[in-house]
């Protein structure tokens, strides 16, 4: 379904008369042929092309730069060519990483898009901001809490420091009347759209951006690489050509093509029906060619969208992903349903001339719970000193040589009768569930794959960690957020005795 122009434009018309707009469009699918004009994949970066003007001989930076906060639905940090992906899929990205400091270990508050969000724009954890359920159902999301009124979000505190507030989203968990409005002088969301309708409104918002009366916040929240999958050419047969052998030969191609297009459109028991599919390595492949088509279509649109801005050179820009996705790493395809580091290693990289170190990495773990606090800390605010405080901390200190003590990493996600939660500690990563394996451990550093459980070995760190998850769980909760995973049954608590994680003389059960 191809939007009407008239549509992509209508939040920039409505902005013109002071209004702010939230548009939800609920659409079936996604067009293979988005915008007008050339499609992105057959077009290349062309020679000079410049994502910045250049600052002026002397000039400073601004104390209240011009924010860009660009994040991308489902995208594992891995597939990024600046993570160590080797087959291109980013170039643009990788280009902008390159002027700029990039975080090695950034983690996501969830494996999904609800929670993860929303902590994203408030600054605080999902067991405190209270938005973590959800669903998308024919006539639109379901059971969904909205962002409370009472928090202050992103763009409530850059409209309040002075910014120009705008956004397109195209997710409909981030509809206007989800609470995503909040703050923003001109607001769109597309329902589930590609990119081409971001670049479309961007372009619409292009002559009201550069007045240059006062510094500009744009969010863009990219959906492309999530699935239903649309084939992208060439990039899908760019990466079928090398992926191609006697082992993906031994069925028709084509056939398996088909057959994973229409499995990535399946949901819940549907998949779960038909997961055995992807145990062939052939019919995964696809999939993943599939979802590596996407990304390498996602970072032409956001090249083009980005130097059609003319951006200065001391803007900054923040890029991020609000989770990533898994293509049978442990067993299970898409997300939401573990909390493994192929859907919680996000990237996140910052930008910015003058202030931001090019070419920067910073191994030290840092979380997506930071990102509020650090772009209003850039931005010239204090996170803290404003109404409601956040859980997060600003991390310009990492890319500036200062000291920044660590901090534990906190996920959690739900789906039906399963909650999971995870802690990172430095190297360590501990998860906990109230479904068998009940508790893990790993060494996230030299185990990145998390196929080896340390938790027999080490039960007494085991049981420090999961005490300061309980500890970070308790801190903020919100009234009907989904409790923490909390085991009370005898045989139980006894098999978690035996294996050193919890105290026999312990009476408050496991996990509060």
């Amino acid at each position: 379904m191809k939007v009407p122009h008239w549509q992509l434009a209508l939040g920039a018309a409505l902005f013109t008369g002071g209004v702010a707009v939230g548009i939800r469009l609920q659409v079936p699918g996604r067009s293979p042929t988005p915008g007008d004009g050339p499609a992105p994949s057959t077009v290349r970066p062309a020679a000079g092309d410049a994502l910045f003007t250049v600052i002026p001989e002397g000039k400073r930076p601004s104390a209240r730069p011009d924010i860009v906060l660009i994040s991308v639905d489902t995208l594992r940090a891995d597939v990024l060519g600046a993570y160590g992906d080797t087959r291109g899929l980013t170039p643009f990205l990788d280009q902008l990483a390159a002027k700029g400091t990039v975080f090695e270990r950034a983690y996501a508050s969830s494996s999904w898009t609800v929670p993860t969000v929303a902590t994203m724009v408030t600054g605080l954890y999902a067991h405190q901001h209270g938005v973590d359920r959800g669903a998308f159902q024919a006539a639109g999301v379901a059971s969904q809490p909205p962002l409370p009124d009472e928090l202050i979000t992103l763009p409530e505190r850059l409209k309040g420091m002075g910014y120009r507030t705008l956004g397109v989203t195209t997710n409909a968990h981030l509809g206007g009347d989800l609470g995503y409005l909040q703050g923003f002088d001109s607001y769109v969301n597309a329902g589930f759209e590609d990119a081409a309708f971001i670049d479309a409104t961007v372009r619409d918002w292009a002559p009201m951006m550069a007045k240059g009366d006062q510094p500009v916040f744009l969010w863009l929240h990219y959906f492309d690489p999530h699935d239903p999958y649309t084939r992208r050419e060439p990039y899908f047969s760019e990466l079928e050509a090398r992926s191609l052998d006697a082992v993906s030969l031994a069925a028709p191609r084509q056939v398996r093509l088909d057959r994973a297009l229409e499995l990535s459109k399946m949901l819940g028991k549907a998949l779960k029906d038909n997961i055995k599919d992807f145990e062939d390595p052939a019919q995964r492949s696809i999939l993943q060619n599939l979802y590596g088509a996407e990304v390498r279509y996602t970072d032409e649109w956001i090249r083009r969208t980005l130097n059609s801005l003319q951006l200065s050179e001391d803007t900054l820009i923040v890029f991020t992903a609000d989770h990533g996705e898994e293509f049978m790493d442990h067993g299970g395809l898409g997300h939401r349903r573990s909390l493994h580091n192929e859907l919680m290693q996000v990237p996140f990289i910052v930008v910015r001339a003058g202030d931001i170190p090019a070419g920067q990495r910073v191994s030290a773990p840092v979380r997506t719970v930071d990102l509020l606090p650090t772009i209003v800390g850039v931005a010239g605010g204090d996170h803290k000193a404003q109404v409601g405080g956040t859980s997060g901390r600003n991390l310009a200190p990492l890319w500036r040589g200062e000291a920044l003590s660590p901090e534990p990493a906190l996920s959690t996600t739900m789906k039906g009768d399963l909650v999971q939660e995870s802690l990172v500690v430095g190297a360590y990563k501990v998860i906990r569930r109230n479904q068998e394996p009940l508790v893990q451990l790993f060494n996230v550093v030299d185990d990145h794959a998390e196929k080896v459980d340390l938790g027999p070995q080490e039960p007494e760190r085991v049981k420090e960690m999961l005490a300061t998850m309980d500890k970070l769980l308790a801190e903020g909760r919100r009234e009907g957020a989904t409790g923490a995973v909390e085991v009370t049954d005898p045989e139980t608590l006894k098999m978690l005795e035996a294996m050193g994680y919890v105290d026999a003389d312990e009476d408050d059960g496991y996990g509060h």
